[in-house]
């Protein structure tokens, strides 16, 4: 797995290469008791650099969508863990999040197996990408996943599977730009360091104005027309 800057945030987009896993029968309910695969687990809180606290380490493979299911069991080629995780990570011990545990949500991969109860027009063989959320077994970042089918779409063509696993951090932005109605050539204000916030806006066609704290040749390199850069004390619309 490589970590990617991301002005204050980290992407750390995990390629999982398949390895000795055999994808178990259709007819079968779960998997053998012995199967196992390789994951990126958190074992306790604390700083991801820190030992003992992420590691790469055997888990218990999720059993194969059976006839009752909706969900697809993924080959996972990419996940992206986003600074969400790292909040996770780095946060107080919480009930909600039971360790150890599989890291990521986003996710790219190959549909191995398909439960009886899937309606959708994604089957065996093809590429996917989605989001490993509610009711998944577990995180992305691991060679296999099974994950609802509703959280799951075709991977674009065009697209790389490390690409694809990223672009779920960029729908927050797509889906706010797109329900204020921004056309092309509008002009956007965005207060703050919002990296992919930018991109998103940019790729729109929309003019963007960052301000508050950005760190301005960041905010540069992901395509900003304009950084505001108030000085101590003074109201940002002054500047502005």
């Amino acid at each position: 797995f490589f970590f990617v800057p991301h002005g204050p945030h980290i992407i750390i987009c995990v390629t999982m290469a398949p390895k000795r896993f055999a994808v178990v029968g259709a007819d079968d309910e779960s998997s053998s008791s012995g199967d196992m695969m390789d994951a990126l687990v958190q074992m306790k809180h604390g700083e991801p650099n820190e030992e003992g606290v992420v590691g790469v380490m055997p888990f218990a493979k999720p059993p194969h969508p059976g006839k009752y299911s909706d969900h697809l069991l993924i080959q996972v080629h990419s996940a992206g863990v986003s600074s969400k995780e790292t909040d996770i990570i780095t946060g107080p011990p919480s009930k909600s999040v039971p360790l150890p545990r599989i890291i990521g949500q986003d996710v790219s991969g190959l549909v191995v197996a398909k439960g009886g109860r899937c309606v959708g027009n994604v089957n065996v063989g093809d590429h996917v990408f989605g989001v490993a959320g509610p009711g998944s077994s577990g995180g992305s970042a691991a060679q296999y996943c099974s994950i609802p089918e509703r959280c799951l779409a075709r991977k674009p063509p065009a697209c790389l599977h490390s690409e694809s696993a990223a672009l779920l951090a960029g729908l927050p932005a797509f889906q706010t730009l797109k329900l204020a109605k921004v056309n092309p050539g509008d002009n956007v204000l965005m207060l703050g360091p919002m990296d992919m916030d930018v991109r998103v806006a940019k790729a729109l066609g929309c003019h963007v104005t960052v301000a508050l704290g950005a760190d301005e040749a960041q905010v540069r390199r992901n395509g900003a027309d304009a950084v505001l850069t108030p000085a101590e004390g003074e109201p940002w619309h002054k500047a502005l």
